[in-house]
């Protein structure tokens, strides 16, 4: 017997690279909703001196620092990564701003995947800046109100779909148990919330749906072994 069905998802997949002004008022609204943003450090990556003029005055504003394979949006293998995370300040908004676009968080220039968490920890923007994919997972969002405080923001709005109950569990780490229960009352296994995500992202020929399919296979694999 299923457990009783959660609300909706409501999740936001941002379908254009926000840049310059965009980008900017993307930073503006994600600070007025989350506490504290990440980056990503990774041990097989060289960092040019822009990515140290970056790590240097943020170092100042560190919550935590963690040692993993695994961070919004992406699971790597063979190797670690530290994965920092910052408050939210005026200084660091400001240190934020000086990438002028949201997949510009790519090595060797700057640290990868800029991600924002809400004050409970959950993952409220993901981003995986190699493949140019992001997303905002906020059930209480309007898109209205998305819009209004980010006009030029190109996005997909996406509400109860299972298919996204496999990303958001990958990509909310913290929040393995409630959202194990959460897919379980949609799907009767977790091969079958493999087998709608990959019906939902497409035969995957295209570059974008062979990459949705490998973050759907890690959520999956997440899922069994929580």
């Amino acid at each position: 017997m299923h457990p009783k069905q959660s609300k909706a998802i409501r999740a936001f997949e941002i379908t254009e690279e926000p840049k310059g002004k965009c980008y900017e008022a993307l930073l503006d609204f994600a600070s007025e909703r989350c506490s504290q943003f990440s980056l990503v450090w990774r041990d097989q990556l060289d960092f040019e001196t822009s990515a140290k003029e970056i790590k240097q005055p943020l170092r100042h504003f560190i919550v935590s620092r963690k040692r993993t394979t695994i961070w919004p949006g992406t699971e790597i293998f063979g190797g670690k990564s530290t994965v920092i995370h910052y408050r939210i300040t005026k200084q660091t908004m400001r240190i934020l701003r000086q990438v002028k676009s949201l997949y510009s968080w790519l090595s060797p220039k700057f640290p990868e995947d800029l991600a924002f968490y809400t004050d409970i920890g959950c993952c409220w923007l993901a981003t995986v800046s190699h493949e140019g994919m992001a997303w905002i997972v906020d059930n209480d969002l309007d898109p209205v109100v998305l819009k209004k405080h980010v006009p030029s923001l190109r996005i997909s709005v996406v509400t109860t779909d299972p298919y996204l109950l496999v990303l958001r569990v990958f990509i909310i780490d913290d929040e393995f148990a409630a959202l194990q229960r959460w897919a379980l009352a949609l799907s009767s296994s977790h091969v079958g919330l493999e087998s709608m995500f990959r019906s939902r992202a497409g035969a995957g020929q295209s570059k974008r749906g062979v990459a949705v399919q490998r973050h759907a296979r890690a959520g999956c694999r997440a899922l069994r072994e929580s």
